[in-house]
């Protein structure tokens, strides 16, 4: 049968990330050592075990992204991943992407530069934007730019689109 170019976007695919993402972003050395990793187990698999079927993967925001032909390929992957150390140093987590809370990494750019703990500043813009929800969202950097400040965040998709219907802005206490 012939596939077609969207069935790839229908299969199961499982997330691979360091344990403490974003923190610890995956790269390109690191997928070549989760790969050597995953043909160990693949070369022990016994008689009667799930036979992996792996299709591709893609490293992409840190995380290594890894289509499978079926369910219980992911289970498989998934356990063979959980719990895994990198040179002995980093551990991994594995989970499947229905799982996993679609994130975005959004940039903040405010007049406030008083407010350094951007604890506070979440807290001030959870109380100055209603329906705004930025429990969750993790800081990745924060650049101070003379007169500004600049703020990384990694938020849930549904909090950006919230922020997209307000035109990209949001109350921090000092600006909009």
């Amino acid at each position: 049968t012939e596939q077609l170019p969207n069935e790839e976007f229908l299969l199961p695919e499982v997330i691979i990330m360091a344990k403490n993402f974003p923190c610890r972003l995956l790269v390109e050395e690191d997928v070549k050592n989760i790969l050597k990793e995953i043909h160990k187990r693949i070369d022990n698999v016994k008689p009667g075990d799930t036979i992996p079927l792996l299709k591709k993967y893609i490293l992409r925001d840190g995380a290594l992204h890894y289509s499978c032909a079926n369910s219980e390929t992911c289970k498989w992957l998934i356990e063979a991943i959980n719990g895994m150390k990198l040179n002995n140093l980093h551990e991994l987590k594995a989970l499947s992407a229905d799982d996993c809370q679609q994130s975005i990494k959004v940039c903040l750019k405010t007049q406030d530069v008083a407010t350094e703990d951007s604890g506070m500043l979440l807290f001030r813009m959870n109380i100055l934007n209603p329906g705004l929800i930025v429990k969750h969202w993790k800081v990745i950097s924060r650049q101070n730019l003379c007169t500004k400040q600049k703020f990384t965040f990694l938020i849930e998709l549904e909090t950006a689109k919230k922020i997209q219907e307000n035109n990209f802005m949001a109350f921090t206490g000092i600006d909009k």
